[in-house]
């Protein structure tokens, strides 16, 4: 159980983590070069299906919340976060690996 604990906290503050760097990303990206800003575009959707992909988790690792609070949930919110994992695992991962890819791709053009 404190492993639990642990870990949820983890993909919480990684998330709230995640989050501020997106805003402060989209935030200052007008200061960006203008050579530059399709990458930075790029990089920030990467970054935004990354906090989807961590938000997930969280949810995943917090379902021992939701069995104490709600026990008569729990079998519909344990499915719901089953079908979530799978979209994340098919579809979430390789869109932040393609996203990623892309963006260096771009700033390497860029700047060479």
């Amino acid at each position: 159980m404190d492993l639990k604990i642990i870990y949820l906290i983890l993909y919480i503050l990684s998330t709230l983590t995640l989050f501020a760097s997106i805003v402060y990303l989209a935030k200052y990206r007008r200061f960006q070069s203008s050579k530059a800003i399709d990458g930075v575009n790029t990089y920030i959707f990467g970054l935004i299906f990354l906090f989807i992909y961590f938000s997930i988790q969280s949810l995943n690792f917090g379902r021992f919340i939701i069995e104490k609070i709600m026990p008569s949930y729990y079998n519909l919110f344990s499915q719901y976060i089953n079908y979530l994992n799978l979209i994340s695992s098919l579809f979430i991962v390789l869109m932040i690996a393609v996203c990623f890819l892309i963006s260096v791709i771009i700033l390497k053009e860029e700047y060479t």
